[in-house]
C-alpha cells in the first residue's frame, strides 16, 4: 500500500502492524510477513496447505476492505496479487 510521504517507521507503526494484526484473524493464516519502506509497505499472507486458494483470498480482501476505514488519511487503495 502507498503512503506518500512516510518513512519507514511510520508505515510499520501505522501501516503494517495494525493491518497484520487484522490479518491474523483470517482462519487458514499460517504466516505474515510485512514490510515497510520509503512511502509505501508490502504484506505477504502465507496459508496452511490445503487451504482453498480462491476462498483463502477472498477472505484477505474482504479482511482488508473491512478495514481500509483505519488506514490513516492518504494512504493510497491497497493492490494484491496472489500466486498461482
Amino acid at each position: 500500500m502507498h503512503a506518500p510521504g512516510a518513512t519507514p517507521k511510520e508505515v510499520e507503526n501505522i501501516i503494517i502492524n495494525p493491518l497484520e494484526r487484522k490479518l491474523r484473524e483470517i482462519k487458514g493464516v499460517e504466516h505474515i510477513y510485512g514490510m515497510a519502506m520509503e512511502n509505501f509497505g508490502v504484506v505477504n499472507v502465507m496459508y496452511f496447505i490445503g487451504e482453498d486458494r480462491e476462498d483463502s483470498n477472498l477472505k484477505l480482501y474482504d479482511k482488508v476492505m473491512q478495514n481500509m476505514d483505519s488506514m490513516p488519511k492518504g494512504v493510497m487503495q491497497l493492490s494484491s496479487s496472489r500466486l498461482i
